[in-house]
């Protein structure tokens, strides 16, 4: 599992990460956006993601299964 530590207006959150698409998070954070106040910081070993969105998306997802897919990566 990999996760990312990304600033939001100066308050560090632990994200799921991911590297598809143009967002570092699974709840679609893009993790270095000065405008909106994202800045990446550094994720500490053994951090717990506390991003509720990504929570959320991570516990729908669980509903699903390999073989509810017609398409693969």
């Amino acid at each position: 599992m990999s996760v990312i530590t990304i600033l939001h207006d100066g308050e560090p959150i632990t994200h799921i990460a991911t590297t598809y698409g143009a967002y570092a998070t699974l709840c679609g954070v893009d993790g270095d956006d000065s405008f909106v106040g994202q800045a990446p910081t550094e994720t500490k070993d053994g951090a717990k993601i506390d991003c509720n969105d990504c929570f959320i998306m991570w516990k729908e997802c669980q509903k699903f299964k390999a073989r509810d897919f017609k398409c693969s990566p």
